[in-house]
């Protein structure tokens, strides 16, 4: 028994179709819950009154598809028609401002009251969603950056594996990038068999590796990045007559400083490493020839000197008999 004046709590009538009072849990709920059987919202919770913006009076006058955008509804309905359909989707959610949100939707059929029903769940991913577009955009315009450059530059992830092979890459090296990007055979377009680039021993921090390596092939630090090596190398087995190539490769770090993959720079000096190679040639023939005249001239004075000395003999031998004369 209760004092008279003791407070009753009063629980408000429910204007949905099925009461709240079946479903005692569902108000404790973060996620939005929601029932219905193809056509007008039967229950929904406090939860998906927040995520939509409409009171619970307002949720029990509409019909489960116009919470969707046009776009939505048709495909929808065919959807929950199949009797295959997936239990879980990512939506398109309007609110009550008419905004659209993206929802990760899950489906289960249960019978209540004695009528097939579906209990619906959605949690708002709007910001995930955002954020997974903002990085595609930010990965297509690295990508259209990259295939734009006229310089052959391929990226690898953290994982080795290849994400980008501009088309310069390909013109220079030969090799197509459907065939090479999502591989880890970088490798393949340098040498005849497997062995990390440049590139990777940056991503595996094997630096003492790339000064063994490329110690004695021109190796530097990049004055202008941070991390970046420079060094150039001859593959004999690239094009006709074999290559020269200088190339860039430099670390790519997340927001935290990690490495999650490098980046490699190519630049073809054949032509620049033939023409010194001719200059040393030409320098190495003239420097013969030079020698060569140098032993002619000294050969020639030294003739000169002995003609010079033999008319001093004939003079001084004239001198005399012209004085005993």
């Amino acid at each position: 028994s209760m004092p008279p004046d003791t407070p009753r709590t009063v629980i408000p009538a429910s204007p949905y179709r099925i009461p709240g009072s079946l479903f005692p849990l569902a108000e404790s709920f973060n996620t939005g819950i929601l029932l219905h059987r193809g056509g007008p919202v039967l229950f929904a919770n406090l939860a998906m009154s927040r995520l939509t913006g409409l009171p619970a009076e307002e949720l029990a006058r509409r019909d489960f598809w116009d919470l969707f955008p046009a776009q939505v509804r048709d495909q929808g309905r065919a959807l929950l028609a199949r009797d295959d359909h997936a239990a879980r989707y990512e939506t398109l959610l309007l609110t009550a401002a008419s905004e659209e949100r993206w929802d990760e939707l899950s489906i289960a059929t249960e019978t209540i009251q004695g009528e097939a029903t579906f209990v619906c769940s959605f949690i708002d991913i709007t910001e995930r969603k955002h954020a997974e577009m903002a990085q595609k955009q930010t990965q297509q315009l690295m990508t259209q950056i990259i295939d734009g450059d006229p310089v052959p530059t391929l990226v690898i992830n953290a994982r080795h594996v290849v994400t980008h092979w501009n088309h310069a890459c390909e013109q220079v090296i030969g090799i197509p990038a459907r065939s090479i990007v999502g591989t880890r055979r970088q490798w393949s377009a340098f040498y005849r068999s497997e062995r990390p680039i440049m590139a990777d021993l940056i991503v595996s921090g094997q630096i003492e590796a790339i000064v063994d390596h490329y110690g004695s092939k021109n190796l530097g630090c990049s004055p202008a990045i941070e991390g970046a090596y420079e060094a150039e190398d001859f593959f004999p087995h690239m094009g006709d007559q074999g290559r020269w190539l200088h190339f860039t490769a430099a670390p790519l770090r997340n927001a935290h400083g990690e490495i999650i993959g490098a980046i490699e720079t190519l630049q073809d000096v054949t032509e620049r490493k033939n023409a010194e190679a001719g200059l040393l040639r030409l320098q190495a023939d003239l420097e013969a020839t030079v020698a060569i005249r140098t032993e002619q001239l000294q050969q020639a004075k030294a003739r000169l000197e002995e003609d010079i000395e033999r008319r001093e003999r004939a003079e001084e031998e004239l001198l005399k008999r012209y004085t005993e004369l």
